[in-house]
């Protein structure tokens, strides 16, 4: 288990900022799990196409 410590809480900040001045705003669940991602350099598996947004999020994207 990851707990939100400083340094994603500041990159959850930056990236709902980025993204709500897009007009391209994520879910506050995935806005949480982008941040902790990025904080901790790992990669998301996913098959959602919208964490593609989020700028230097490492993805692998599964094909149904």
């Amino acid at each position: 288990m990851l707990n939100v410590d400083f340094e994603i809480s500041r990159r959850y900040g930056r990236i709902r900022r980025d993204l709500r001045l897009q007009g391209r705003l994520l879910a506050d669940n995935d806005l949480w799990i982008a941040a902790t991602a990025l904080a901790h350099d790992l990669t998301l598996v996913t098959r959602d196409k919208h964490f593609e947004r989020v700028p230097g999020l490492k993805l692998y994207q599964q094909v149904r």
